[in-house]
C-alpha cells in the first residue's frame, strides 16, 4: 500500500508523520526552486529528526537507568 513502516494497521495510528509530508512537499515544489536548496533543506530536515531521536532514546536510557 506504499507506507513507509512495516507494521500493523493498528500501529500506524502512533507515527508522527510529520517529516515524509515534508519532503513530499518539498520533493513537489523542487521543480520551482534551486535543486541544491530543496536538498540542503531535506538533508538538514533528516538530520533533526534523528537528532529528536535519538534525544528522546537517550531519555528513556536516562530514566530507566535511574530507577
Amino acid at each position: 500500500d506504499g507506507w513507509i513502516c512495516p507494521c500493523s494497521d493498528e500501529e500506524r495510528a502512533t507515527y508522527d508523520t510529520w517529516a515524509v509530508l515534508f519532503f513530499s512537499i518539498f520533493s513537489k515544489i523542487s521543480t520551482a526552486v534551486s535543486l541544491a536548496f530543496v536538498i540542503n533543506y531535506l538533508l538538514r530536515l533528516v538530520l533533526d529528526v534523528n537528532n529528536i531521536i535519538n534525544l528522546k532514546r537517550f531519555a528513556k536510557e536516562t530514566a530507566r537507568a535511574a530507577t
